[in-house]
């Protein structure tokens, strides 16, 4: 540790060194001249150990892990707190390349990826190639690691904490938790209501710094829940006594169990519906109600059931077209904007063939409605690019459930800009696989005549035209029990 000791040393009237043996000695600035020390005490006493938080029987923790793995670009630079989220996130960054660390804290789990290679320091643009920390904490292998390696850095807080230096690594990712979130991202993370649960440690200056970053990504992350599951940890406000550590203003993500929250430049409306869809589904009716109380939701704003867990553990899917990266993923209550952004998109001749009309408006009631939709009867899926906190809808697929055909309506629409590159056919490869998963058996679509391109989708996906009742319409159905056997 050099963190505040140093600081300490340097303004004590009296310095006691213990030395010991079993110490590692480290790089950085870690040195006191003898003639800084008044007292020398020579004793060998061997080194408190941290086993590593264990993982197993914690799917909550590893699915926290998993999502915070996914914000994290290859070549970034992160900084982790204490605990088993953060170690959790460690260990699904085995696949990554080029990561740095500029961090208060390194654990076992920073040295093993450091000995696979993951973790290099190639890529840091402040101290490249070189770990920069204050302290260490964990078992005798860690602590063998540091001993006289030159590519780790020991630094006093004051150095490796200073927003300003944590800023100077391009792509910061810091890695934080907290005790409770409320509804406009206000993170309380060292009391429990009046009684202090810990000091407020590095986490204030890492997510300053990771904001001023190039790149740079402040998370905040914890399970939805309380251990036993009774209490909510995204809450409609902030309990009495507690303290905000880190404001609204510094937070771009927070990550829960059930997905990843993006805050930044989200009004407070967006937030709220953010937070409230990756909080746990039994306390979201409540928020939403709370958060009405002071008028920042609508009343036709509505928090229906946003997971598709036919996507997959993490609830959407990575695409890589033309050598850009997107995601596939359920259409969100947060997405209201972002789906008028859509139609406000498309031209006539769009809008056009998609609504066999031209309708000039989407009013904001309207987009909610759209995106209010009950995942578990009906579907709907969207195509979106993502720069930091910045989503973009690229294409939208619906299915509506006919109860009475145990069948579904199909519909699309993409942005011009990327039609023609395959973008209603993977949402319509995923439409059909969770239908069939859904057991109905069938799908039909209504597409205009003129549409060839859309109607060429439909086809290669196995559909059927049939004689439809409307002129310059066709009709296309895929009948999903043929050849299930």
């Amino acid at each position: 540790s050099v963190d505040v000791v140093a600081a300490a040393a340097k303004s004590a009237k009296t310095v006691i060194a213990q030395v010991n043996p079993n110490m590692p000695v480290t790089y950085g600035q870690s040195f006191l001249h003898t003639n800084q020390i008044n007292y020398f005490w020579e004793h060998a006493a061997p080194l408190p150990e941290l086993p590593p938080p264990s993982l197993e029987n914690s799917k909550i923790i590893e699915r926290i892990g998993q999502y915070i793995a996914l914000l994290v670009d290859n070549g970034s630079t992160l900084q982790i707190g204490v605990g088993t989220i953060c170690a959790a996130a460690l260990r699904y960054l085995s696949n990554h390349k080029d990561l740095g660390i500029h961090s208060e804290l390194i654990t076992d789990d920073v040295m093993h990826l450091m000995l696979k290679g993951v973790i290099n320091n190639r890529k840091k643009t402040f101290h490249p190639n070189k770990i920069v920390t204050s302290f260490c904490m964990g078992s005798k292998a860690l602590y063998d690691f540091v001993d006289h390696n030159p590519h780790v850095g020991f630094y006093p807080s004051e150095y490796v904490n200073s927003p300003a230096n944590v800023a100077r690594n391009d792509k910061l990712i810091a890695i934080n938790s907290a005790i409770e979130v409320d509804l406009t991202g206000q993170i309380v993370s060292d009391s429990i209501g009046h009684q202090f649960y810990s000091g407020i440690g590095g986490q204030v200056d890492f997510s300053r710094g990771a904001s001023l970053s190039k790149g740079g990504k402040p998370v905040i992350a914890l399970p939805s829940t309380t251990q036993d599951g009774k209490v909510s940890r995204i809450v409609p406000f902030i309990r009495e006594g507690a303290g905000v550590v880190t404001t609204r203003g510094h937070v771009h993500y927070v990550v829960t169990e059930f997905g990843v929250a993006s805050l930044r430049g989200k009004s407070i409306r967006e937030r709220a519906m953010e937070l409230i869809r990756v909080a746990h589904p039994k306390f979201r009716s409540h928020l939403l109600q709370e958060v009405r109380k002071h008028y920042w939701v609508p009343h036709y704003q509505q928090q229906t059931p946003v997971d598709v867990p036919e996507l997959g553990d993490i609830g959407f899917k990575k695409l890589k077209i033309n050598n850009e990266s997107f995601d596939l993923r359920p259409l969100y209550p947060s997405d209201e904007r972002r789906l008028q952004e859509f139609f406000y998109s498309h031209t006539k001749e769009t809008l056009q063939l998609r609504y066999n009309a031209v309708p000039t408006t989407m009013t904001r009631e309207k987009s909610c409605t759209l995106v209010s939709v009950d995942q578990s009867k009906d579907l709907a899926l969207c195509i979106v690019h993502q720069k930091g906190s910045a989503v973009q809808i690229q294409a939208v697929g619906r299915y509506y459930y006919i109860e009475s055909q145990n069948s579904c309506e199909v519909a699309f629409v993409t942005r011009e800009k990327y039609q023609g590159r395959g973008m209603a056919g993977k949402l319509l490869d995923e439409m059909i696989r969770i239908a069939r998963e859904r057991g109905l058996d069938s799908m039909q679509a209504y597409v205009l005549a003129a549409n060839k391109p859309m109607l060429s989708v439909f086809e290669r996906g196995g559909f059927k035209r049939l004689p439809s009742e409307e002129p310059g319409e066709a009709l296309l159905k895929l009948d999903l029990k043929e050849g299930s056997e």
